[in-house]
């Protein structure tokens, strides 16, 4: 079972896909902070929203930024 997790791993970490992966949350995160009209932001709730748009384009090649505030208030519900 490790070989295989590891194998997944290892095809995520390949060069071109690390460097693919820092543009995508580049974008994202450009993004974020972009559409913030405050002068203090929380980052702890962009980094949130953030995570969960890149992984999910990077696992569903969809983007979801509709759904990331939803997501965020149920991970917060959880830990609570």
């Amino acid at each position: 079972m490790w070989s295989e997790q590891r194998l997944v791993v290892q095809r995520l970490l390949d060069d071109g896909l690390v460097a693919r992966h820092l543009e995508i949350v580049r974008e994202h995160a450009e993004r974020w902070l972009d559409s913030s009209q405050q002068s203090v932001i929380d980052v702890s709730d962009g980094i949130a929203r953030i995570v969960f748009q890149v992984v999910v384009r990077l696992l569903l090649g969809v983007e979801s930024e509709d759904r990331a505030g939803e997501f965020v208030e149920r991970v917060e519900d959880a830990v609570e």
